[in-house]
């Protein structure tokens, strides 16, 4: 059998690997056996791996495995790099044209488009929103919690830059008030009309990243539903710097949340070791 090939890829930050199973339709147990390899590229750590299926319905179905195997959830970065793979691929695929596929052959279907170096994917309005206060070290930090479509702890500070990061997060992360799995976090402040700092740990790579989709997304909800406005567009610059866009759309008249940003491959074809399973 040959071995599978992994590309890997820069969303916004977000570094993500990327395997397309469609010829060899292996089981997700494999890929999470394998999770090391495939996260561990070249000199490469990436946040996650995307794996490209077949569909019978859709352009095609994705999963997702985070870097310590777990499973299930929604990655909006990685979905974004899906995109781009499976348009770059096609020969006859016109810029902006829908792409469609679901996540883990269910329901959960996802739209998405390609335009130059820009991919853009559409996620559904998070109206499941709790208001949680919780007590680190002392200090009380007020937030809103989405269970949406991975769990998000969304708090407002004065400034993400003064943060003592590593010291309070982990213990946000793994609070009794988001068992059993535990939430990701964000910190975010404004600094202009538009634009919002973050800062993201995401559950399941267990560090801070450059870049999160749905922490984008939650975080952009959150701001609006707090000051009672909704802008036409609003940008999110996290840890790497790489803006990413979010503003309401629609799909068939149905309102749809549209997140956009860069999207671009920095390994290509890594040959990967692989177990039997």
């Amino acid at each position: 059998m040959k071995n599978l090939k992994c590309k890997v890829f820069s969303a916004s930050g977000n570094i993500i690997s990327l395997v397309d199973n469609r010829t060899t339709n292996k089981e997700i147990a494999f890929f999470i056996e394998n999770i090391k390899d495939y996260c561990s590229i070249k000199t490469k750590k990436t946040d996650g791996l995307v794996i490209i299926n077949n569909s019978d319905k859709y352009d095609f179905s994705m999963s997702f495995v985070n870097s310590d195997g777990t499973t299930g959830m929604m990655c909006g970065n990685g979905g974004r790099c899906a995109i781009y793979y499976y348009a770059n691929m096609l020969d006859t695929y016109q810029k902006d044209n829908l792409i469609v596929f679901n996540l883990d052959d269910t329901d959960n279907i996802y739209y998405g488009s390609l335009h130059e170096d820009l991919v853009s994917i559409y996620f559904d309005i998070p109206y499941k929103i709790n208001k949680k206060t919780i007590t680190i070290n002392g200090i009380e930090y007020r937030g809103s919690f989405f269970e949406y479509p991975t769990p998000h702890f969304v708090i407002e500070v004065e400034n993400v830059f003064n943060l003592d990061f590593k010291k309070t997060v982990k213990k946000i992360r793994n609070h009794p008030a988001f068992a059993p799995l535990g939430t990701n976090v964000d910190f975010f402040h404004k600094f202009s009309y538009n634009n919002l700092y973050l800062r993201t740990f995401e559950r399941g790579v267990e560090k801070e990243t450059g870049a999160c989709g749905t922490g984008a997304i939650v975080t952009a909800v959150s701001f609006f539903l707090k000051y009672g406005i909704i802008l036409k567009e609003l940008t999110i610059v996290p840890t790497s710097k790489s803006e990413l866009y979010i503003k309401l759309s629609e799909i068939d008249g149905e309102s749809k949340i549209l997140l956009t940003g860069s999207v671009e491959e920095i390994i290509t074809l890594a040959k990967l070791p692989t177990k039997k399973h």
